[in-house]
């Protein structure tokens, strides 16, 4: 993910544009994901959240 020199992106922010591109591949595509992230990160279609409403959620 590039981030411009002027632009402040928080990681939260930057976990949540990669799962919103990752989110256009089937899961079956994600191999190399595990199981239990796609179940949590992964967008279900359009009912899934909106970009006001961050997938990731620090712990």
């Amino acid at each position: 993910m590039g981030q411009g020199e002027d632009e402040d992106r928080s990681i939260i922010e930057t976990l949540d544009l990669a799962w919103d591109l990752l989110s256009l591949l089937p899961p079956d595509a994600l191999s190399r994901v595990s199981e239990a992230d796609l179940a949590k990160y992964h967008h279900r279609g359009p009912d899934g959240p909106g970009p006001e409403e961050p997938q990731w959620q620090s712990a």
